[in-house]
């Protein structure tokens, strides 16, 4: 699975474009995983590719923006599609929101611990950050807490400003509606000047109202809930429904895991568990997908080698679970599940298989593996979709040089 393909443009029936296929070798171990994923859609599928247009019919135009990983274009689609468009944004800011939080900490850390001067307003917006991530913590019926974070003389005129950028995210939160904040969020909200030059700060709110205002209860049902899902059943995005995880298909993830017979990860940042893991999963899925392929069917090849079913089902559970060894403080195996996950026929783009939360991923296993540069840089294939990405980047650029530097205020970088 982890062989990668030249692209190949094909036009399918719905008319979504994609590229590549994997293959493997045991027809015993494809026999066994057709038997443990008959009951799912792949199996389905893969019995009758057919089904798929009558699938995609309701909505084709709205699933390929899903299966592009369009998310705020398929955010506006009715049904099943927007609503798993806007849970997709939610936790996909959620996590931006998440190593925002983890950058503003570590600035205000490491410049105490270096003596380092730092600004007036990165204190006031490291502040502003800290507020309303307590803030958007209270109970859904109570009022928004007043802002009552003191602002240097120096930075009075931003009071105003400020204060009602954080009233317009209340009223989207409650809305439901980020509207105008998307384009807002790449412009600088205060700029101040830095020696010759100046320095921009960005709005430190708009990650988590995307991440509140895209939440979403309802559950989305029929078979346009999992096509390209990581669900493989309705039972399974059920029980995850009911579980109320944290993190997005991981129940999902373990459930296909126990379908494929793959044992699931123990409690312990150990990268080499996440590589054996992952090797598991290979040798019980390449089998059944070069069978697969090899059956000389044509609607079979188009939906498993043109669009990769397969591979973007892997790419989802490993996602699944680095984004739970993040929440529960295992980095190190954490960016060993993302980087197995990487489509290496485009390793540097958000692509059918990439999905745009795996760089965040990357990125905050990154930072918080103590490699500052590499966070920032496994941002940079989002950076060129996403310009509201400006403020956090260069926040993991102020860490990375901070991190930098000795006790004596030097570079070591330079």
């Amino acid at each position: 699975m982890r062989i990668g393909h030249g692209a190949s443009l094909v036009r399918c029936a719905v008319v979504l474009a994609l590229a590549g296929c994997a293959g493997g070798d045991d027809d015993g171990a494809a026999t066994a995983v057709t038997t443990a994923l008959d009951d799912t859609w792949l199996g389905e599928l893969r019995a009758e590719p057919s089904r798929f247009t009558a699938w995609v019919e309701p909505d084709r135009e709205g699933l390929v923006l899903l299966q592009q990983h369009r998310l705020e274009e398929a955010a506006t689609r009715d049904g099943v599609v927007g609503l798993r468009a806007k849970r997709e944004l939610s936790a996909l800011y959620g996590q931006l929101a998440g190593l925002q939080d983890l950058a503003y900490d570590a600035v205000l850390a490491e410049s105490s611990a270096r003596e380092a001067p730092i600004a007036p307003a990165a204190l006031l917006f490291a502040a502003l950050n800290q507020h309303d991530k307590k803030d958007a913590a209270r109970q859904k019926d109570a009022a928004p807490a007043p802002l009552t974070i003191p602002f240097p003389e120096a930075l009075a005129k931003a009071a105003e400003p400020i204060g009602q950028r954080l009233a317009a995210h209340h009223a989207a939160r409650d809305a439901r509606d980020v509207g105008a904040l998307w384009g807002l969020a790449a412009r600088p909200l205060w700029t101040e000047p830095l020696g010759a030059g100046e320095r921009n700060l960005y709005d430190p709110f708009f990650y988590r109202t995307v991440h509140l205002a895209m939440a979403v209860d309802a559950p989305a049902e029929g078979p346009q809930a999992l096509v390209f899902s990581g669900c493989l059943t309705a039972q399974d995005a059920q029980d995850e429904a009911k579980a109320a995880l944290t993190t997005p298909e991981l129940g999902c993830a373990l459930a296909a895991l126990g379908r494929l017979g793959v044992a699931p990860p123990k409690d312990e940042d150990d990268p080499q568990a996440a590589s054996d893991l992952v090797a598991a999963l290979d040798a019980v899925l390449d089998p059944w997908l070069r069978a697969t392929l090899a059956s000389g069917d044509p609607g079979a090849v188009e939906l498993f080698g043109d669009l990769r079913l397969v591979e973007r089902c892997r790419a989802r559970w490993l996602l699944a679970l680095a984004r739970a060894d993040l929440h529960a403080d295992r980095p190190r195996r954490a960016l060993t599940f993302a980087r197995l996950a990487v489509d290496l026929s485009a390793p540097r783009e958000v692509s059918p298989v990439n999905h745009p939360g795996l760089f965040v991923t990357m990125a905050e296993a990154q930072a918080r593996s103590g490699y500052h540069r590499e966070a920032l840089d496994a941002l940079a294939p989002l950076s060129l979709h996403r310009p509201d990405l400006v403020g956090l980047r260069e926040l993991l650029g102020d860490w990375a040089i901070l991190v930098g530097l000795d006790r004596h205020g030097e570079s070591k970088e330079n």
